[in-house]
């Protein structure tokens, strides 16, 4: 026997209004470019509960809750700075914090992390200040319990501790304390603790390089025997104590490991150059080493128009692009404190890149060695990869697994981009980089939210 549902014609509209809502935002006409699909094409995006569940050529506006009509723009996955640092509303110590949300939403990011901000004491009450945030947040813990104290981490070794739950009865010494407290809280809290921060700066730890950064590669190790989890190490390499440190520290690097500042032109009057250029490991393949390992390559820039933070040197990039050396992950090192100053974001970075294609467009006209093209030039679609994709792989298997994508299933975070052709000045103190390419930020998108 056949039964029938009589219904009014109200309840009917209602059901087959919510059946028409099949995404909640439909970003509708923009160019998508997501180089891990090799997509660069006018698409349509639907994403549905923070999901993207559609990129298709064409989806109808009414199926959509909200559109938003993006043609003449942009459209990529949501960035991922993997260098930054961040203001925590329980730490007030650090001097570089900045606010998250805010900084994010004006960028483009939807993914921002901690570089050392804090170091294992503090790890709980930080990590705790991020989970309400819009963004979504990670860390790297910093090697140094003190973490970055006016920007500083280890004007001194931390006195020697007590042994606690964590540490054994023999861990007596400020070394074993340090790598086993890392070990210890990077294991309870691996889900949001990317890795370990080491900064390398001669005026910071003297000539005890190799000593800090075996105790960041002890803490790891023993932190990956206790979860089961990789936790890479990001070192900052400017300032070196010597110019062969750069070499020692390829050499003690694991594949996945993180130089940032590789570019630096920064020596705080140190007389020890800094980065892959100054003290010619382009030229003599050290850096062409650290890429063969696996090592991953990052900007980490802290420069800009007006702040003269040489931690990218337009120089160095050229000199080892020549060789084919070009960067993995693409961070600005968003950071406080810069007197007001302004930095140059992720997309400013991208930009330049595109002009650093060719030495010619640096002036005031550089030596001879600097002038002409790049052996490895990066296209648009390049540089959205190292915005996007590729540093969300060096966060591992704590970020969903195609975070910095726009693949069906991805988290529903994107970026809505302008991107202009023409001529484009980013002064950098002395030298001023000429790029064919502007790329402004005109909307970012969270989990399918519009961010106002």
């Amino acid at each position: 026997m056949k039964s029938f549902v009589i219904v009014s014609m109200a309840t009917w509209l209602l059901i087959a209004g919510a059946d028409a809502q099949t995404y909640d935002l439909l970003l509708k006409g923009g160019t998508v470019i997501d180089p891990s699909q090799s997509l660069n094409a006018v698409r349509d995006v639907g994403i549905k509960n923070g999901l993207v569940t559609a990129v298709e050529a064409d989806i109808e506006p009414e199926l959509a809750a909200q559109v938003y009509d993006a043609t003449g723009k942009t459209v990529v996955p949501g960035l991922v700075e993997i260098h930054a640092h961040l203001k925590s509303s329980g730490w007030p110590q650090s001097v570089l914090g900045i606010d998250v949300d805010v900084t994010a939403k004006a960028n483009g990011y939807t993914t921002m992390v901690s570089a050392g901000d804090v170091g294992w004491p503090d790890a709980a009450v930080f990590r705790a200040s991020m989970a309400g945030k819009t963004t979504r947040t990670y860390g790297f813990l910093n090697v140094g319990w003190r973490g970055m104290i006016n920007g500083w981490e280890y004007a001194t070794f931390p006195p020697i501790l007590a042994p606690t739950a964590v540490c054994p009865q023999g861990a007596i010494t400020r070394a074993d304390i340090e790598v086993c407290e890392t070990a210890g809280t990077l294991a309870a809290n691996w889900q949001f603790f990317a890795g370990i921060k080491v900064r390398l700066s001669y005026f910071l730890i003297g000539n005890n390089g190799v000593q800090v950064l075996q105790m960041a590669l002890d803490a790891a190790i023993k932190a990956e025997t206790y979860s089961g989890h990789h936790f890479p190490i990001m070192v900052h390499v400017g300032a070196l104590e010597s110019t062969s440190m750069i070499d020692t520290i390829v050499t003690m690097l694991r594949a996945g490991d993180i130089i940032t500042h590789a570019y630096s032109e920064w020596t705080h009057s140190v007389p020890a150059p800094t980065g892959f250029a100054q003290n010619a490991s382009c030229a003599n393949h050290s850096a062409a080493a650290a890429v063969a390992k696996g090592i991953i390559i990052d900007i980490g820039a802290s420069s800009g128009p007006t702040y003269g933070n040489n931690a990218f040197g337009p120089l160095s990039y050229i000199i080892c692009g020549k060789i084919g050396i070009v960067p993995h992950s693409l961070s600005a090192d968003d950071f406080g404190n810069t007197g007001g100053q302004s930095l140059y974001s992720m997309v400013d970075l991208a930009s330049i890149l595109l002009g650093l294609n060719n030495g010619d467009n640096i002036s005031p006209a550089p030596p001879a060695a600097f002038t002409g093209p790049i052996q490895t030039a990066l296209t648009l679609s390049d540089v959205v990869y190292r915005m996007t994709r590729g540093p969300a792989l060096a966060l591992g298997d704590r970020a969903p697994a195609l975070l910095g994508t726009l693949q069906l299933g991805a988290p529903g975070d994107a970026a809505i981009l302008n991107v202009a052709s023409g001529s484009f000045a980013y002064p950098f103190g002395y030298w001023t980089v000429t790029s064919p390419t502007q790329i402004t930020v005109v909307k970012t998108i969270k989990a399918g939210v519009l961010l106002p």
